[in-house]
């Protein structure tokens, strides 16, 4: 087991990580990301009004490498259109 000994090193605060546990990380390969893009663009082609947002979705998700939760709305924050703003560059 791979583990960082510095987060074993014994400190006086409530707050220390007193065990250290690896989270298995779900992500999608590269070949299942490209069926999901392809799959999202072949249904927006053939019913844009319906897919359409869908493909925008998923490409979003892919390119700016966010979470779901960073897309969808909570009980906090539902996103608008008027959450994307240009960068210095003004893209």
């Amino acid at each position: 087991m791979v583990t960082n000994p510095v987060a074993l090193i014994r400190q006086k605060s409530q707050f220390v990580q007193k065990r250290q546990v690896h989270t298995r990380v779900r992500r999608l390969s590269q070949p299942q990301w490209q069926t999901v893009i392809d799959t999202a663009g072949q249904l927006a082609e053939a019913n844009p009004r319906r897919y359409e947002r869908t493909l925008f979705m998923i490409t979003l998700l892919y390119g700016l490498y966010l979470r779901i939760s960073e897309l969808a709305a909570s009980d906090r924050w539902t996103p608008t259109m008027n959450d994307f703003h240009r960068d210095q560059d003004g893209l």
